[in-house]
């Protein structure tokens, strides 16, 4: 990580830190002026302000969390496996497509003897190509860069940038990085 993305990290920190100093300050306003509005006593108003506070610390520690799970930036199941908007990190990539894999791994060896699933394995297909399609977009590029892995001399490299190359760090036009607190709409 070089200094810029340091410094651009520290940036949104401190911005995150005095956003929620703003909301304390408004909590406070907000509570004095119910009490003079309302006629609350001091043990009142301290119920309430306790209240609030536990209520604030509750959402404060939920948002926390959302943010610090790594695997959690994605609202569904349905919206990662089957839309091809947004970006997916190297590390969601290789945990969605083994599941995927295994999945798929299953309904083929069925398909044998139940043909009907020969319709769930091309949703594991659908799923694959969504997965590699969010995978491109982190790394810059479209998914019309896998049309690559059909041609002779370069099928190997959309593999290898997919599985082993990092993707971009910031912001880029498929949307914000994964894994940042910003990166959860994914834009849909």
């Amino acid at each position: 990580m070089d200094n810029e993305e340091k410094l651009r990290r520290l940036r949104i920190k401190a911005e995150e830190r005095e956003r929620v100093r703003e909301e304390k300050l408004q909590n406070e306003d907000s509570l004095q002026a119910l009490r003079e509005v309302y006629g609350l006593s001091e043990v009142e108003l301290q119920k309430l302000q306790q209240e609030v506070e536990s209520e604030y610390a509750a959402e404060q520690a939920s948002g926390q969390q959302r943010i610090q799970h790594r695997y959690g930036s994605w609202p569904s199941i349905k919206q990662l496996l089957f839309t091809a908007k947004g970006r997916l990190s190297r590390g969601d990539f290789w945990l969605a497509e083994l599941g995927v894999f295994v999945v798929h791994s299953l309904i083929a060896a069925s398909t044998v003897s139940y043909p009907v699933l020969g319709i769930l394995a091309l949703i594991c297909w659908l799923a694959h190509i969504n997965l590699a399609i969010k995978r491109c977009h982190d790394r810059g590029y479209s998914g019309w860069f896998l049309l690559l892995g059909i041609v002779p001399v370069f099928q190997f490299w959309p593999m290898v940038e997919l599985f082993f190359l990092a993707g971009e760090n910031g912001e880029n036009r498929f949307g914000s990085e994964p894994g940042e607190s910003g990166s959860t709409d994914n834009r849909v």
